[in-house]
């Protein structure tokens, strides 16, 4: 084998930039599967009570029960943002490499910076009845509002917000969920639901009841797992290859869908030029 010296000036440059992109690809590696960015969005609507004016939503989507270490910079990215509300968007558990405890001390950290709603993922509804049931119960103990297919509401000096959160299954069994929504009379909600690519079913259950506007929070996409320069992701959970729905902000009148591409990876996937993120959502009432 010959030596680097022995080597022509040619092929010590091609040797020299594929040792360079070996250690920036090892570099962005890390940088995808340890840090957490925030993305930043506004919300304008004349249906916005007045009393919401300006409120920051932080949404954290996607979590697989990551470890405490990790479990702690993201509580200071989400603190950082000094929000009013947190919304959890399912996968908090990880139904791969399953660890409860990690899940429910992230649940008990988070509850700790603003009031919690949360709706269930796949990877939660996939564990044992005792492991749900634990984190069932630690929401409760925590104060943390879990959103099963039912509506609330968020308060604030007397005005409020309906928020609903469906739990069911990819592809529908909104009903119930629809029909609290409706009783309610109001012409804006915000809607919790962790698979994006139900964007255009739930749209259409919005239109049926008449709403006039919806902000829908959702995850489950990963970011498409792999960035890719044309924008979207290469694989993403229930969308196959070259998703639809990756990460950002979408539109489907009339609902206007938040999506994250989550704060942590599911059972063995690592992610590449897609780091893990936060939502951050401020409200603002147009005059």
């Amino acid at each position: 084998m010959k030596s680097f010296k022995a080597l022509s000036k040619k092929k010590k440059i091609i040797l020299a930039a594929v040792c360079v992109a070996v250690v920036l690809l090892a570099i962005e590696l890390i940088r995808s599967n340890s840090f957490t960015t925030a993305e930043e969005y506004t919300f304008e609507s004349e249906l916005l009570p007045s009393e919401f004016d300006g409120v920051t939503i932080v949404q954290i989507s996607d979590f697989h029960n990551a470890g405490e270490s990790y479990c702690e910079r993201l509580l200071e990215k989400v603190e950082e943002q000094n929000p009013d509300y947190i919304f959890i968007t399912g996968d908090i558990a990880d139904s791969v490499r399953t660890d409860v405890s990690r899940a429910n001390y992230f649940l008990e950290r988070v509850s700790e910076l603003a009031p919690c709603y949360l709706v269930w993922g796949n990877h939660d509804v996939k564990l044992s009845k005792a492991d749900l049931q634990l984190m069932k119960d630690c929401c409760a103990k925590n104060g943390i509002t879990v959103l099963d297919d039912s509506v609330t509401q968020l308060e604030r000096n007397g005005q409020t917000i309906t928020i609903a959160g469906t739990t069911s299954v990819q592809g529908g069994g909104f009903d119930e969920t629809v029909k609290a929504i409706a009783e309610t009379d109001e012409d804006f909600v915000i809607w919790l639901h962790h698979y994006p690519e139900d964007l255009e079913i739930i749209s259409g259950e919005c239109e049926k009841i008449g709403l006039s506007e919806c902000l829908m929070f959702s995850g489950h996409a990963h970011g498409g797992l792999i960035g890719l320069p044309f924008g979207n992701g290469a694989y993403a959970p229930g969308q196959s290859i070259f998703p639809e729905y990756v990460s950002g902000e979408y539109e489907d009148e009339p609902v206007t869908m938040l999506l994250s591409a989550g704060a942590g990876n599911s059972g063995y996937t690592l992610r590449l030029f897609n780091p893990f993120d936060i939502v951050v959502c401020t409200l603002k009432c147009e005059q």
